[in-house]
């Protein structure tokens, strides 16, 4: 018989299992989807299920009505904050200068515009990005709005007519995604603080005649030797960035569709346009997701998924 794979086998894959040093994500690449900006940021309001009735060509459910858990994402619309421009060096790409429009006081705590503020257009371009605002406090959750880069599908010059179209304007979620897309979700976990090796690596209780303790692990290593980095220990679990792939956009809904008697529980009910996405995503309430295009698209798509039901 084959052997049991210890579950703590398969949790080094993320090291060192730190603290995010902030709760906005960080995305590394940039993969082009239907609409011309590859990236979107909403806030988790929390879970539903929903009844689906599966018309796909190849599914093994084809026909029929299953239930599937769904995870609300609140999508208020995002303002075109600056435009950023890239060149090349030989240790990647550099930001060289940004263009700005006109920011808010609260937002204006978190850029520094003296030095973000030029107008004159570099001549050695590789990329041109857009820097994109959150507006929390068009839903009011909060005042102090976050920032973060989108990138753009197109040639430089396409790229920058498109941003300097858009700079100082809003933008939709409906611009950027549709129904039946496929989205990776990007984002912090749950933060747990410390935990013990337990309950952070996963395994099994020790025999209840173990010497000392029981919620340890077996061996430290080899006596004369240092401990080594895969035993596992105590230490920090959760608030750590994970990226979550092929989530699955069974719909756009609207905040008086989605809502329900009492609100969201830690959120409130809506007030923004909504995605529902198929499983769960990292996060607690009020949590701000990053969505971009899918990088590593499955068979599995949402055309032909039909919601008769959202319970």
């Amino acid at each position: 018989m084959p052997q049991k794979r210890h579950p703590r086998h398969g949790s080094l894959q993320f090291w060192p299992r730190s603290r995010a040093k902030s709760m906005k994500a960080r995305i590394r690449c940039w993969n082009a989807g239907k609409s011309r900006i590859m990236a979107f940021a909403g806030y988790k309001v929390g879970m539903r299920h929903v009844m689906v009735k599966d018309d796909r060509k190849n599914s093994l459910t084809k026909g029929d009505t299953i239930s599937w858990p769904t995870t609300i994402i609140e999508c208020p619309p995002v303002k075109v904050a600056g435009i950023t421009y890239y060149k090349k060096t030989l240790s990647g790409l550099q930001k060289t200068s940004t263009i700005m429009t006109d920011l808010d006081k609260y937002a204006k705590r978190l850029i520094n515009q003296k030095k973000a503020h030029e107008i004159k257009t570099p001549a050695d371009v590789a990329d041109i990005r857009l820097l994109l605002q959150t507006q929390p406090n068009k839903i009011g959750l909060k005042k102090t709005p976050e920032f973060f880069e989108a990138g753009i599908t197109g040639t430089i010059q396409e790229k920058e007519s498109f941003a300097k179209e858009k700079l100082g304007k809003e933008i939709e979620i409906t611009d950027f995604t549709t129904k039946g897309t496929i989205l990776d979700s990007h984002g912090v976990t749950k933060g747990k603080g410390l935990q013990g090796p337990m309950k952070r690596f996963g395994g099994r209780l020790r025999h209840h005649k173990s010497q000392k303790s029981r919620r340890t692990p077996g061996t430290l290593g080899p006596w004369n030797s240092d401990r080594q980095w895969t035993v596992a220990k105590a230490g920090q679990m959760g608030f750590q960035l994970r990226t979550e792939l092929n989530k699955i956009v069974l719909d756009v809904k609207t905040p008086e569709s989605i809502s329900q008697p009492g609100g969201y529980q830690q959120y409130g009910n809506p007030r923004a346009t909504c995605l529902l996405l198929k499983g769960s995503i990292q996060g607690p309430p009020k949590r701000l997701i990053t969505l971009t295009p899918a990088s590593r698209p499955g068979r599995n798509t949402g055309e032909g998924l039909v919601i008769t039901h959202v319970a």
